[in-house]
Order: structure tokens, then sequence, then C-alpha cells
């Protein structure tokens, strides 16, 4: 009898464990590390119900986009729902890898061995590749001027 109450307590604790862990780890406000042309800033809310806000400011300006969100290993997988929101500034997907609490939007070499693994590369005209990898590589200037990488960091959990 006290074998199984220990098996069952330990069963118990371990399943409330991975319940609580899983996705209250990522949840929180995450905003850019840097305003865009020194003025346009975002930030997105991940919310525990898997629900988040992306909020666009700056120069008079104030959006929020709003949508469900999953993770599959270190990757953020955003999706817009148009339906609750059709004025949206974002549409469709946005993906972003994790790594230590920051968003990082994915380079070239990942868009591009993602859309390899898919068959969708092949069938791409030599214009639409690189107009594609121009779009990829491009970054927002910072308050100074100078193109810098910009990334999503955890503020507020």
């Amino acid at each position: 009898m006290r074998k199984k109450l220990n098996l069952s307590l330990i069963f118990f604790f371990t399943l409330i464990m991975i319940t609580s862990c899983s996705k209250k780890f990522y949840t929180g406000r995450y905003s850019t590390n840097f305003p865009s042309y020194g003025m346009f800033s975002q930030s997105i809310e991940l919310k525990e119900d898997s629900t988040f806000i992306k909020n666009f400011r700056g120069d008079m300006m104030n959006d929020n986009s709003v949508g469900t969100w999953s993770i599959k290993q270190d990757t953020l997988i955003l999706v817009f729902d148009t339906i609750k929101n059709p004025k949206s500034r974002y549409k469709g997907t946005e993906i972003f890898k994790i790594k230590n609490k920051k968003l990082i939007p994915p380079d070239n070499d990942w868009i591009i061995t993602n859309l390899k693994s898919k068959n969708i590369w092949d069938t791409l005209s030599n214009k639409q590749k690189r107009e594609l990898k121009k779009t990829i590589n491009l970054t927002p200037k910072d308050f100074k001027g100078t193109m810098r990488k910009q990334y999503y960091i955890l503020r507020d959990k």
C-alpha cells in the first residue's frame, strides 16, 4: 500500500512539474533591443493560454495584432488571427529562434534550409530566389543610422 502511495505521489508531482514548466517558461513581454530608425519599436506578449499580442508603435502609430503561439524545439511560431483583427498589420505566420530569453528572427541559411526540406526552394525562379535573399538580409537602422541585427528580449515576466 505504501509503495503504491509513493509511486502515485511521484507520478503526480512529475505531472505537475511538466505541465507547469512547459509554457510558463516562455511567457512574458518581449521587446526589441533598439527602436528601428530611432522611433519604431515592437513588442510581443506571450500569454499562458497560448495567445499573443504583437504591438507596433512609433511616429504617432500604435497598433496591436493578435494570434496564437506554439513552440517546436527551439522555434517560436506565431500565427496571426486576421478574423479577430482584420486590419492587422501582420498576417500569416512569423517564426523566431529561441535563445537565452531572446527571440531571434531566422537568418538566410535557416530559412533556405527549411524551404529546401519542404521542396519549395527548387520551385522558385532565380529571380525569386535573389529577391527572397535580399528581403531576408534586411536589418533595421538604429538611432545612429547604422544597420544592426534586431531581436526581441524578455523584459517582463
